[in-house]
């Protein structure tokens, strides 16, 4: 690997650490072991932000 490559890999990682993502993949294995099931479901989901429409229906719906 070239300096060039590594400093790209480094600025990377700087602004999005991969640690998070590998101890979650790590605890996902660990839980569908003990517990059963797939990786897939002891993952964290990401939502899909809601639109101003969507907020304020959810709130009108409150009421």
């Amino acid at each position: 690997m070239s300096s060039t490559e590594f400093d790209h890999w480094y600025e990377f990682h700087s602004e999005r650490p991969l640690q998070t993502e590998v101890q979650q993949w790590q605890l996902a294995h660990i839980a569908a072991g003990t517990l059963g099931g797939k990786v897939s479901q002891y993952l964290p989901q990401t939502h899909k932000p809601k639109s101003v429409q969507q907020q304020i229906a959810i709130w009108n719906s409150m009421s």
